[in-house]
């Protein structure tokens, strides 16, 4: 068995990049997957663990030998491109509360009324 990324061997790491996606294919990651439609909904619900399952066949192609790595490298790119299409679909419809005491308010409280001190 060939020794793959940090040390282990590349079946190990297919293993483990197979069970990572086996779990976000049954948790959804962002809680507003259900509040989208359409692509955005594919991507945020499909392409986290799209990306792993790519990575486990890349890692499982890398294990079968070298004349299968010219193969492995561009199904880990597109693993890859799922990532980031999942990354910029999230940081899309992610929902930022606006702060709405402190410094950079626009409508600032008036300041509170000190007692006089005698």
């Amino acid at each position: 068995m060939s020794e793959g990324f940090l040390g282990l061997p590349w079946l190990a790491l297919a293993g483990i990049a197979l069970v990572i996606s086996a779990l976000f294919t049954v948790i959804q990651v962002p809680k507003q997957t259900p509040n989208t439609t359409g692509l955005t909904h594919f991507v945020l619900r499909w392409c986290h663990s799209l990306a792993w399952l790519l990575l486990a066949v890349s890692f499982v192609l890398r294990a079968v030998g070298s004349q299968w790595s010219g193969v492995a490298d561009p199904v880990g790119r597109t693993g890859l491109l799922a990532y980031v299409a999942f990354l910029v679909a999230i940081s899309l419809t992610r929902h930022v509360p606006r702060v709405r005491k402190g410094r950079f308010n626009r409508n600032p409280s008036p300041p509170a009324s000190r007692p006089r001190q005698r």
